[in-house]
């Protein structure tokens, strides 16, 4: 998996290219069913952001990083069941290399068999199975 800790955001001198909605006491972390439609296995990172982006009225804003720190910092919010089986995308945060590919960066929360950590996934070259889910933001 292409990913980097965010421990080295700053270091690689990433730009943001959109930020989800800062912390607020007013609103819940939820995530979503599974993005794929019947009969798909996984989608590129674009086609994700898409439907994400497209789910907002729906299931409330996309969650971006400074959420995904929150829920690794309170691990108990996500239920031991998960642990190993689902990964949570936080897709309000795209994050873009100054290299010359340009490629993007997308906030996950995975587990990594001790604890939940947060990690950068590139966003444009990788295949996004259904383990993967988006958080979304709810009222409180």
């Amino acid at each position: 998996m292409s990913a980097v800790c965010e421990s080295n955001v700053n270091e690689y001198g990433w730009t943001v290219e959109t930020e989800g909605p800062p912390l607020t006491r007013e609103l819940n972390i939820c995530f979503s069913p599974s993005f794929l439609n019947e009969g798909e296995t996984c989608i590129d990172g674009e086609e994700m952001l898409r439907r994400g982006r497209a789910s907002v009225q729906e299931l409330g804003p996309l969650a971006g990083r400074q959420w995904a720190k929150a829920l690794v910092g309170d691990q108990q919010m996500i239920p031991v069941g998960l642990r190993g089986v689902k990964r949570f995308v936080f897709a309000g945060s795209v994050l873009k290399d100054k290299d010359k590919e340009g490629h993007r960066f997308v906030p996950c929360v995975l587990w990594d068999g001790d604890c939940w950590v947060e990690v950068y996934c590139v966003l444009d070259t990788r295949s996004w199975d259904g383990s993967y889910h988006l958080a979304h933001l709810s009222p409180a």
